[in-house]
């Protein structure tokens, strides 16, 4: 038969293996599970900053587009109110500029009307005279004899 004889080295090995163990529990695989725990925390917080940073930035670009939006409107009112106010200014100006050559035509209209007044008188003072000749040739008469 098999005899088993007890051997002091197998409990020298076991107690080897727990010290083992124990020492590197406490010098690697605590501090090992603190660092990975401490790094699965800064990812968490970097992934939170993250979120807030997209949050932010989307709050960004949102009142960005809001002031782009007002800005255009605002452009587009100074637009139209500085055409209105040009539209005005030019019937304004041709207004003014109608009455001046209204004032003008009325002006020479008048001067007009007193040149043709003139010519008339003239002309029939003319027509008169050579009317007159005319007859006077017709009847035989030198000019300048009068009937009596």
């Amino acid at each position: 038969m098999v005899s088993m004889s007890f051997d002091w080295t197998l409990l020298v090995q076991i107690a080897n293996f727990l010290i083992l163990i124990f020492v590197l529990n406490t010098i690697l695989f605590k501090p090992l599970k603190k660092l990975m725990a401490s790094r699965r925390e800064l990812v968490e917080s970097l992934k939170m900053g993250a979120d807030v940073a997209r949050e932010q930035l989307a709050e960004g670009e949102a009142e960005q587009e809001r002031f782009r939006v007002e800005v255009l409107q605002e452009g587009v009112g100074l637009h139209k109110s500085l055409k209105e106010e040009g539209r005005a200014r030019e019937l304004r100006i041709l207004s003014e500029a109608q009455k001046k050559a209204a004032g003008r035509l009325d002006e020479a209209r008048a001067t007009m009307s007193g040149e043709v007044a003139e010519a008339r008188a003239s002309l029939r003072a003319e027509a008169e005279s050579l009317a007159a000749g005319l007859v006077d040739k017709l009847l035989g008469r030198t000019p300048g004899t009068t009937l009596h």
